[in-house]
């Protein structure tokens, strides 16, 4: 007899539901593992399909390019779109295997390939930006000459571009319009310089490391070529002449007797530029500008109170122009000056486009590049230049039958000489070295461009070579000002340190409680009396935010030992300019003497809001022409430091200071927060 079955028995459905679901879950999981791995192996044959076919068409696009064939700019452009299009799918396939990253060796080398990768792509953006620029500019050239349009630029073509005006003139127009596709160059070159230097902290095979390092480097220089070139471009119009000739007037500031806008103002020149073509390029001693007004009752300019007091001058002269340590007001005093002297001595009267400013220190820096010039006897190098010309300026004229009068010819003869032989640069790397060496006189402040035309000099400030006091570029500011008054050329001798610090301090006339902020310049004269040196006579200002308060001052005399035998000190002047409180004052140091001049003031409302909102901006400025000085740091705000740019090192982490030792090589900039 059949066995009865109960189909809603409580046993047979516990039976079938536990027996269905395991048998379920065991064919997913398998399903699903299955499926990964078919994924992993055809997402990353698809990664190596992609690198193969992406590495195919940069390797086509490359061969393209004859070496024995010149290329028209077009053509190069469209390989190199052909090329970054590969490398754009080599990106792409490299991508999948972001997962190695983590594995040791392999991880670094895949990170230096993918970065490698991105890096040229960036390159080859900055590429064509160049090369749309390259094919507006030869332009002329081909139309002129009625070329066959293609890129190669013989020494015919060069030829022509000097001698034909027409040519020259569109060329250089061309050029001026370049500035936007500069700009756009220069932030793809940023973008994969970075890259390239991320690669470089990588530990990669040494000679991986090494072609890296070479490919940074390049890049390097590239990238400060379009840093000389976007300002250039922008004011191209105005510094080459292109419709009209452009006047300019040039400051040789001697800075073995620095003022506050770079140096002495012993000699200056006058040159026109037409189409890019120096038309004239004259210099001549200040004084034979400054003779013409000399004892005339007739012509009086009030000069600063200091040059009155030290010098003992009671005109402001074209030689003492620059007092101010913003270039752009020094540069528009002495345009106004000469223009004045000269006027009233009825002779034509300059009308300069701009001026530049430049030290003796930028000059032997120049001729490190050129190479020794060899002039009346003499081999003048960029280590013997400010000594030996000085030497011959005020003295050796003497034994070679010079007249007075005509003593500073030879600075002519030597600007002559060193625009020739720039202009004849023909090594690759030279040029490589001389935008180096451009780049970082502006940076350290040993040259300085000003334009009349205000969009001119908004290229100048914008690109860092305008020389200006920007007072609100952080929340505190500290400049110091040197003004060598009658003490011979003897700067080069005169060792300085900076020192600020700012600590909690309570405000007596008020009773709150606020921050004092005490700067230090500490002189130390290693020089001793002889032809060129002498004790060190300087007025010296100390800028500060707009609003700090004077507390005292410390080291400053009324005048030097042999006026002021007894040692009695100066007292303050506190002036507004440049949108910042200065706190003058004079000292002198003898040979061997190492003395300190201190000012300390209450902190400006502006500066004591960022310290309690937590977060301080410092910038300390280079002054126009100076040597690099020492410079440190003790900021205490009563508050424990949290970050700091730059950082201080490690052992001096977690306390309430911040605490730097620097080299003030050109403007600083610091950030604290807490």
């Amino acid at each position: 007899m059949p066995q009865e079955v109960n189909l809603l028995s409580p046993r047979h459905e516990s039976h079938e539901a536990e027996e269905a679901p395991v048998k379920k879950k065991k064919k997913t999981g398998c399903y699903i593992l299955s499926t990964l791995i078919l994924l992993f192996v055809v997402a990353h044959a698809y990664g190596v399909v992609m690198i193969v076919v992406g590495g195919a068409q940069v390797r086509g696009a490359i061969r393209e390019i004859s070496l024995e064939q010149a290329v028209d700019p077009v053509e190069l452009q469209v390989i190199s779109k052909e090329i970054r299009e590969g490398l754009h799918t080599v990106q792409s396939g490299l991508g999948v295997f972001f997962w190695t990253r983590p594995i040791p060796v392999v991880g670094e080398h895949y990170t230096a390939l993918y970065l490698g990768t991105r890096a040229g792509i960036e390159s080859l953006g900055a590429v064509e930006e160049l090369l749309v620029i390259l094919e507006d500019s030869f332009r002329a050239i081909n139309e002129g000459r009625d070329a066959s349009g293609s890129f190669d630029i013989t020494a015919e073509d060069a030829a022509y571009l000097a001698a034909s005006d027409e040519a020259r003139e569109e060329f250089l127009r061309s050029l001026s319009h370049a500035a936007p596709q500069l700009e756009a160059a220069q932030i793809h070159l940023a973008s994969a310089s970075e890259d390239l230097y991320k690669i470089t902290e990588l530990n990669l095979l040494p000679e991986i490391r090494s072609a890296v390092d070479i490919a940074y480097d390049i890049m390097q220089d590239v990238l400060h070529g379009t840093e000389i070139l976007i300002p250039i471009a922008g004011s191209l119009d105005t510094i080459a002449g292109i419709d009209d000739p452009s006047d300019w007037l040039i400051l040789f500031l001697n800075d073995t007797e620095l003022r506050p806008g770079g140096g002495f103002l012993g000699v200056y020149g006058l040159t026109t530029i037409n189409n890019g073509l120096i038309i004239s390029l004259d210099t001549s001693d200040t004084y034979s500008v400054d003779v013409f007004v000399t004892n005339e009752e007739g012509y009086h300019v009030n000069p600063p109170d200091p040059i009155r007091e030290f010098i003992g001058s009671d005109n402001w002269y074209f030689r003492d122009a620059n007092w101010s340590p913003d270039f752009k007001k020094s540069a528009q005093d002495a345009t106004q000056l000469l223009r004045q002297e000269t006027s009233y001595a009825g002779l034509p009267v300059p009308d300069p486009d701009g001026v530049i400013g430049f030290s003796t220190q930028f000059v032997a820096s120049l001729l490190s590049v050129t190479g020794p010039i060899e002039l009346g006897g003499n081999i003048y190098t960029d280590k013997n230049l400010a000594e030996l010309l000085e030497f011959e300026v005020e003295y050796g004229f003497v034994d070679q039958g010079i007249a007075f009068d005509a003593r500073k010819d030879i600075i002519d003869e030597l600007a002559q000489i060193m625009v020739e032989k720039l202009f004849s640069l023909d090594d690759p790397s030279q040029y490589s070295e001389l935008f180096n060496r451009v780049l970082s006189g502006f940076a350290e402040k040993q040259i300085a461009l000003y334009s009349a035309h205000e969009e001119a000099q908004l290229m100048y400030e914008d690109a860092g070579w305008a020389g200006i006091i920007d007072a609100d570029a952080a929340d505190d500011t500290l400049f110091i000002a040197d003004a060598n008054l009658a003490a011979l050329k003897t700067d080069p001798s005169v060792q300085r340190e900076i020192t600020y610090s700012v600590e909690p301090y309570v405000d007596p006339q008020t009773g709150e409680g606020t921050y004092l902020a005490t700067a230090s310049a500490t002189y130390v004269h290693n020089g001793r009396f002889d032809t060129f040196t002498t004790r060190y006579r300087t007025y010296t200002r100390f800028y500060a935010p707009h609003g700090s308060t004077f507390v005292d001052l410390e080291g400053s005399l009324q005048n030097d030992p042999l006026f002021n035998p007894g040692l009695r000190e100066d007292e303050v002047t506190i002036q507004d300019e440049l949108g910042l409180t200065s706190f003058g004052a004079f000292t002198s140091i003898e040979p061997g003497e190492t003395r300190t001049l201190t000012v300390r003031y209450i902190v400006s409302p502006s500066v004591r809001n960022a310290i309690d909102a937590g977060i301080y901006e410092l910038q300390i400025l280079k002054q126009i022409g100076s040597q690099k000085h020492t410079l440190t740091l003790d900021l205490d705000f009563g508050k424990k430091v949290r970050s700091a740019s730059p950082s201080e090192s490690s052992e001096q982490f977690g306390d309430q200071a911040y605490t730097i030792h620097a080299v003030l090589d050109e403007n600083k900039s610091f950030t604290v927060e807490f």
